[in-house]
C-alpha cells in the first residue's frame, strides 16, 4: 500500500472512530459527562465523590479568581446541565446525581438536601450515604460549621457498613476526623485507607494526611528546649527565651516537677544538681515576672532563698511531698492525694511559702472530686480571697476554672460559663495557650448541656486542635465523652455511635476507666434508642466491669451514678431493676450537691414509672424534673440561652403532655403544651420575671378565639401527633396516626418538590398527604371558621399550610381560609395596640458598591414606598445597617427586599444590609434583630429567602429571622419559609400592599395575594412553588388596623 493510500486509510479510520465517539457522547447522560469532565477539571471539594476521580487534589471552591477559570465554568455549566435535566425526576438516583453536581457548583446546602431524598429513597446504596457524607463535610469546613462533622461521620459509616470496601467512604472517614482535630483516630483512619489503596493517587494523598499529623508536642518542644536552655547555663539567655515562648509550661514546671527536682537533689546532698535547678526556676520566674508579670513562680524561689537552713529543709520536704500528691491527683486517687497534699500544705504554710496558695488551691479540687461540691465552692473562694490576682494570675484564672465546675454542677449555668470565659481570658492573656485550650473545652462542655451543639462544636474543634498541639491527648480523648451524650440527648444516635467507636478505640489505648465507663454508658443508650437491645446490655455490662479498676472510691461513686441512669434507661423494660438504679443516683445527687444531673434522672424514673403503670408517680418525676430545669434555666439572662434550654431534656414536655391525655386531661395537657412554647419572647415581650416558675408562665387555656376563627395548636408525640383545636364554641384535642417519622418524611418530600417546581399535580398529591395528616382529622371541628390560628411544632414548622390540599374539594387552604401562625396559643389573647403602617420604611437590594444588584429592584422599591406616606427609601448602598436599624425602631411597617442568610440546622440567621464601612459588613443577625424596639411595627414584611426557616428540634419552637422581629416588638412579620425567585414573588408582594392600601389586615391581605396567584393564568404564578413559601406569623387574632395608607 503507498504512503498516499495508507494516509487516506488513516484519515477514513480517524473519521470512524471520530464518529463513533461523537455517537457514544451523544448517549452519554449529562451525570456521565459531568463524571468524565471532572477528570479534567480542577478539584473544587478535598472529599470524594462516587464515581469521579479527580487527577490532582487542585482545590478550587469559588473565588472570584477561579469562577473566571475555563475549566471550573465549563465543569460548572455541566453541573447546571445535570441539575435542570433532573428537576422533574425524583427518583433516588436522580437526587444523588443532583446532590453530586450542586456540590460541585458549591451550593452545598442544596447538596444535602438532595443526597437526603436519595437515601431515604434507596437506603441500602453505600454510594449514596457516602456522598452526603462528602456533603456534610464540605459543608461544616467551607461555612465553618463544625457541628455538622459528627452527622457526616455518622453518614459515612452508615455507607462503610453497608459496603466496608468503599474506598470512597474510607476516604472521607478520614478527612472528617481529622477535622474534628482526633490526630491519633485520624491517623489510624489514614493508614486503614492506605492499607485498602496502597497505589492509587488517593493513597499519596492520604500518605501525605498522615505526614501532616502532629508528632512533635508543644510539650516535647519544650522538655527538649528545657534540657539546651539548662545545658547553655551560665548563659540564661535561652532559659529566659524558653519562658517567653512557653510560659504555661515555665509556670507550671517550675511550681511543680522542677521545685520537685531541686528538693530531691537537696535530700540527696547533690548540691550542684540542687543549685543548678533553683538558678533554672530563679530564671524563669524572673522572666515570666517581665513578659507576663506573673510572679508566682519568682515568689516561691525568693522564699527558698531567704529560708533559714530549717526552713529550706522544711520546704524540700514539702516540694517533694506536694509533687507526690499530684501524681496521686493525676491518678485520681483523690483520697490518697488529699493526704499527701494536706502534709505539703502544712509544711508550706510553716515557712509562709506562696506554695500555700497553690496546694490550698488543689486540696479544695479534691473535695469536688470527693462529691463534696458545696465544700469545694467555700474552699475556693476562700484561696480567691486571699490570692492576689495581680501578682499571681494563673493560679486566679485556675481557680476560677475549678470554681466553674461546681457552678455546673449546681445548675447555675450563667455564672458557669461567665466564670470559664473570664478563666480563659486570663490564660489567653498570659500566653498559656494549651490551658485557653482546657477552658474552651470546657466552655463546650457546658454548651453541650445547656443545648447549644453549634456553640458547643465550635468551641470544641478549636480546643483539640489546640491540645493536639499541646500533647493533651488523654484531655481530648476524654472531651469526647461530653459529646457523644450531647449527640443522644439531641437524638442523634448514628452520630452518637460513630463518636463513641473512635473514643472507646482512643480510650482503650488510653486506660482511662473513667471516661471509657462515661463513653460506653452513652454509647448504650444510643443503642437502646435504636433497639439494638442486645448490644445496649453489652456495653452497660462492659462499663461496669471498666467501673470496678477506677482506684478512688469517691470517683467511683460518681461515675456509677452516672451509669445507674443510663443502664435505668436501657434496662427500662424490667421496672424493679430501673426504679433501683435510679432511686440511687438520685440519691447521690441530692447528698452531694449535684442537682444539674437531676433533671434527667427524674425524666428517667418517670418513663420507668409509666412503664410500670404508676402514672401518678411518673406524673410527680415529671413535673420534679420541669422545676429542676426551671432552677437551672432562672440562671440564665441570655436570652438565647434561655430560649433552647428546654431542649436539655426534650422528650420530657411531649411525655407529660401523652400522660395527662391518658387521663382525659385534656385541658392541662394544652395548658401546659402551650406553656413551652415561645417562652423566652412570652418573657421578654411582658417583661415577666426570670426566676419564674414554669407552670406559673401557662395562662388559663384552650384560649376563646373571636367567632370566625378557629385555633390549631400541634404537638409531636413519639408515636403521633396531637391537634389541639380552639373555636368560639368548643375546644378539645385529636390524634392524627402518624409518628414524627412518617411526618418529617412527608413534609421534607412536599417541599423538595415544591423547591424544584415539580409538575403540580405531583406536588397536589403530596400536599393532599400532608392535608390528611394535619387538617382533615379537625376538618368538622373548624367548619364554620374563614380564620386559622396555627401553632406549629418542631418540623410543622417548615409545612406551608395556606397551600394544603383537599383533593376532594380541589381546594387549596387559602382558599377557605386567612392563615397566620403564632409563636403560642398565649399570645392570641394578649391586649396589643393597633398602630399605623406609617411611617415606612422601604429597604431594597441592599449591597456595597462592588456587589451585584437585584433585576428590577428599583421599580419595585419605588412602586411600594409611593404607596405611604411618610416613606424611608434606602436602596442599594445606602440601606445600610445604621441606616436601617434608626429608621426601623420608628417605623409603622418595614418592607425589606434583599438577601438573607438562614437554613435549618441554624438557629442565628441575618439580613445582609450594606456595610457602614470601617471594614465591617453589614449583616444584622436575628439576635441583633431581637434586641432592637419595634413596638411601633404593625407589619414587617421580608422578601427574601428563607427568613421564617431555622433550627427546627427546639421544644420552644423554631428560630428565624421573622421571630426575632417579633421578638423585637412586631405586631406581624410576613417573610418565606425557604428560597424564592425575585421576578416571580414580586406580584405577590405588590398584590399584598394593594389589599393593605384597600383597607385589609396583613393576614387577609396575604390571603387574598396568594389565593389571586393559585388561580391565575399564568402557570408559573399559579404554581404553589410560587406563592406557598410566604406566611405570616402574629401575635394575636388579628382585627383591621386603622390608619394604613393614603390613597394615590
Amino acid at each position: 500500500m503507498t504512503a498516499k493510500a495508507r494516509k487516506a486509510v488513516c484519515g477514513v479510520l480517524t473519521i470512524l472512530v471520530l464518529a463513533l465517539y461523537a455517537c457514544r457522547a451523544a448517549e452519554e447522560s449529562p451525570a456521565e459527562k459531568l463524571k468524565a469532565l471532572a477528570t479534567h477539571s480542577g478539584r473544587p471539594i478535598d472529599a470524594r465523590l462516587t464515581g469521579f476521580d479527580w487527577p490532582a487534589a487542585r482545590l478550587q471552591r469559588a473565588t472570584h479568581a477561579s469562577l473566571l477559570d475555563p475549566a471550573r465554568l465549563e465543569l460548572a455549566g455541566a453541573a447546571s446541565t445535570v441539575i435542570q435535566s433532573q428537576l422533574n425526576d425524583p427518583s433516588a438516583r436522580a437526587r444523588h446525581e443532583s446532590g453530586a453536581a450542586y456540590l460541585l457548583i458549591d451550593r452545598d446546602r442544596d447538596a444535602i438536601d438532595a443526597l437526603e431524598s436519595a437515601v431515604r429513597q434507596s437506603p441500602n446504596n453505600a454510594a449514596y450515604w457516602s456522598d452526603l457524607g462528602a456533603a456534610r463535610y464540605t459543608l461544616a469546613v467551607t461555612e465553618k460549621r463544625p457541628h455538622e462533622l459528627p452527622q457526616a461521620l455518622a453518614d459515612t459509616d452508615h455507607a462503610l457498613r453497608l459496603d466496608p470496601k468503599l474506598n470512597d467512604a474510607l476516604f472521607n472517614r478520614a478527612l472528617i476526623i481529622e477535622a474534628l482535630g482526633i490526630s491519633e483516630a485520624a491517623r489510624r483512619a489514614w493508614q486503614r485507607y492506605a492499607a485498602a489503596d496502597p497505589s492509587s493517587h488517593w493513597s499519596a494523598e492520604a500518605m501525605r494526611h498522615l505526614g501532616d499529623l502532629r508528632v512533635v508536642t508543644t510539650r516535647d518542644e519544650f522538655q527538649n528546649r528545657l534540657a539546651t536552655a539548662s545545658r547553655a547555663l551560665p548563659d540564661t539567655a535561652p532559659l529566659v527565651a524558653l519562658a517567653r515562648n512557653y510560659p504555661q509550661e515555665a509556670r507550671t514546671w517550675s511550681e511543680g516537677p522542677l521545685l520537685a527536682k531541686w528538693a530531691d537533689a537537696f535530700h540527696k546532698g547533690d548540691a550542684k544538681t540542687a543549685t543548678e535547678t533553683l538558678t533554672i526556676v530563679r530564671t524563669l520566674g524572673t522572666a515570666l515576672t517581665e513578659f507576663n508579670h506573673v510572679q508566682s513562680v519568682a515568689d516561691i524561689v525568693a522564699t527558698i532563698d531567704h529560708a533559714n537552713p530549717a526552713d529550706t529543709r522544711t520546704l524540700a520536704d514539702a516540694h517533694a511531698i506536694y509533687r507526690d500528691g499530684r501524681i496521686l491527683y493525676s491518678q485520681r486517687r483523690i483520697a490518697d492525694a488529699q493526704k499527701k497534699l494536706q502534709e505539703a500544705r502544712a509544711l508550706f504554710a510553716r515557712t509562709r511559702s506562696p506554695m500555700t496558695l497553690i496546694t490550698d488551691y488543689y486540696l479544695a479540687n479534691c473535695l469536688y472530686d470527693s462529691n463534696r461540691v458545696a465544700e469545694s465552692a467555700r474552699a475556693l473562694d476562700e484561696v480567691a480571697a486571699r490570692v492576689d490576682p495581680k501578682r499571681y494570675p494563673g493560679l486566679t484564672a485556675e481557680i476560677k476554672w475549678e470554681r466553674t465546675l461546681a457552678y455546673s454542677s449546681a445548675g447555675d449555668w450563667e455564672a458557669a460559663i461567665r466564670t470559664a470565659t473570664k478563666s480563659r481570658n486570663i490564660f489567653d492573656s498570659l500566653g498559656e495557650i494549651e490551658n485557653r485550650g482546657e477552658m474552651d473545652m470546657l466552655l463546650a462542655t457546658h454548651l453541650d448541656l445547656i443545648s447549644q451543639p453549634a456553640a458547643a462544636w465550635t468551641a470544641r474543634v478549636a480546643a483539640i486542635k489546640v491540645l493536639g498541639r499541646a500533647g493533651s491527648i488523654n484531655r481530648i480523648r476524654t472531651s469526647l465523652t461530653t459529646s457523644i451524650q450531647a449527640q443522644v440527648e439531641e437524638g442523634n444516635f448514628e452520630a452518637a455511635l460513630s463518636l463513641a467507636a473512635i473514643a472507646v478505640d482512643d480510650l482503650r489505648h488510653g486506660r482511662q476507666p473513667t471516661a471509657m465507663c462515661v463513653a460506653e454508658s452513652s454509647r448504650a443508650q444510643a443503642l437502646a434508642k435504636l433497639g439494638y437491645m442486645d448490644a445496649a446490655v453489652r456495653s452497660i455490662d462492659s462499663a461496669r466491669q471498666m467501673a470496678q479498676t477506677i482506684p478512688d472510691p469517691a470517683f467511683q461513686r460518681r461515675t456509677l451514678a452516672d451509669m445507674d441512669v443510663a443502664e435505668a434507661a436501657v434496662r427500662r423494660s424490667t421496672p424493679s431493676t430501673s426504679l433501683r438504679l435510679l432511686d440511687s443516683a438520685i440519691a447521690f445527687y441530692r447528698s452531694s450537691g449535684v442537682t444539674a444531673w437531676l433533671p434527667k434522672a427524674y425524666l428517667e424514673r418517670g418513663r420507668t414509672l409509666v412503664a410500670a403503670k404508676n402514672d401518678v408517680g411518673a406524673l410527680a418525676d415529671f413535673d420534679t424534673a420541669l422545676r429542676e430545669i426551671d432552677l437551672e434555666r432562672s440562671s440564665i439572662t441570655d436570652r438565647d440561652l434561655r430560649s433552647m434550654f428546654y431542649d436539655a431534656e426534650r422528650g420530657l414536655a411531649s411525655e407529660k403532655t401523652a400522660l395527662l391525655l391518658r387521663h382525659g386531661e385534656t385541658a392541662r395537657a394544652f395548658e401546659f403544651c402551650d406553656a413551652t412554647r415561645a417562652r423566652s419572647v412570652y418573657e421578654h415581650l411582658d417583661n415577666r420575671p426570670r426566676t419564674e416558675a414554669f407552670h406559673a408562665a401557662a395562662e388559663r387555656l384552650p384560649p376563646r378565639p373571636q367567632e370566625g376563627t378557629a385555633l390549631l395548636e400541634y404537638a409531636l408525640l413519639e408515636d403521633s401527633v396531637l391537634i389541639f383545636y380552639a373555636a368560639p364554641s368548643h375546644t378539645g384535642v385529636v390524634r392524627a396516626s402518624a409518628s414524627p417519622a412518617i411526618l418529617r418524611t412527608a413534609i421534607e418530600r412536599c417541599n423538595d418538590l415544591l423547591r424544584r417546581r415539580s409538575p403540580i399535580q405531583t406536588v397536589q398529591q403530596q400536599l393532599a398527604v400532608l392535608y390528611q395528616i394535619l387538617i382533615k382529622p379537625v376538618a368538622a371541628q373548624i367548619a364554620g371558621a374563614d380564620r386559622l390560628i396555627v401553632v406549629p411544632d418542631r418540623q410543622i414548622h417548615e409545612v406551608p399550610f395556606a397551600a394544603l390540599y383537599d383533593v376532594v374539594r380541589h381546594h387549596y387552604i387559602v382558599d377557605d381560609y386567612t392563615v397566620s401562625l403564632a409563636p403560642r396559643a398565649t399570645l392570641i389573647t394578649r391586649s396589643v395596640p393597633h398602630h399605623a403602617l406609617t411611617p415606612a420604611l422601604v429597604v431594597s437590594d441592599p449591597h456595597g458598591g462592588d456587589e451585584s444588584a437585584l433585576p428590577n429592584a428599583m421599580q419595585e422599591a419605588n412602586a411600594v414606598a409611593a404607596m405611604y406616606d411618610p416613606a424611608t427609601l434606602l436602596m442599594a448602598e445606602r440601606a445600610t445597617r445604621a441606616r436601617f436599624i434608626a429608621a426601623a425602631q420608628h417605623s409603622g411597617m418595614i418592607h425589606y427586599a434583599g438577601h438573607a442568610d438562614s437554613s435549618s440546622t441554624d438557629p442565628f440567621g441575618s439580613l445582609h444590609l450594606a456595610p457602614d464601612g470601617y471594614g465591617r459588613t453589614g449583616d444584622l443577625d436575628a439576635n441583633e434583630i431581637a434586641s432592637l424596639n419595634l413596638s411601633r411595627a404593625e407589619l414587617v414584611i421580608l422578601a427574601a429567602c428563607g427568613t421564617m426557616r431555622g433550627e427546627l428540634q427546639h421544644v420552644e419552637g423554631m428560630p428565624s429571622i421573622a421571630r426575632a422581629f417579633l421578638a423585637a416588638g412586631a405586631r406581624n412579620v410576613i417573610g418565606t419559609l425557604w428560597e424564592v425567585d425575585d421576578d416571580a414573588v414580586v406580584p405577590l408582594f405588590q398584590r399584598i400592599h394593594s389589599e393593605l392600601h384597600n383597607g385589609f389586615d396583613p393576614a387577609a391581605a396575604l390571603r387574598i395575594a396568594q389565593a389571586a396567584l393559585a388561580h391565575d393564568q399564568n402557570v408559573r404564578l399559579s404554581h404553589p412553588s410560587t406563592w406557598a413559601p410566604v406566611e405570616i406569623l402574629a401575635y394575636v387574632d388579628e382585627q383591621q388596623p386603622g390608619g394604613l395608607v393614603r390613597s394615590k
